[in-house]
């Protein structure tokens, strides 16, 4: 799935010495609109922001990477582990 590819692409930015403000991703998750991924995500504790909130007509979230430290990486692994058990 989507998320899964941002878990696997946030694990490589660690091997990055420098990222630069305003790295972001795009996902979105079948059965899902954005709006209810969003809400469902923040109970994983995951803030994101809504596609259809930039003007998009897509489906999907975007989700900022730049201000995650490295040692943050495992939680957020265990968080959409988490995630994905309960979808």
């Amino acid at each position: 799935s989507i998320l899964w590819i941002m878990v696997f692409t946030l694990f490589m930015i660690t091997t990055l010495e420098t990222l630069a403000d305003g790295f972001y991703f795009t996902v979105a998750y079948p059965g899902m609109t954005g709006g209810e991924l969003m809400k469902e995500l923040m109970f994983y504790g995951i803030s994101t922001i809504s596609l259809e909130t930039t003007g998009s007509d897509q489906q999907g979230l975007r989700i900022c990477t730049s201000f995650i430290k490295d040692d943050q990486y495992e939680e957020i692994k265990a968080r959409l582990e988490c995630f994905k058990a309960n979808h």
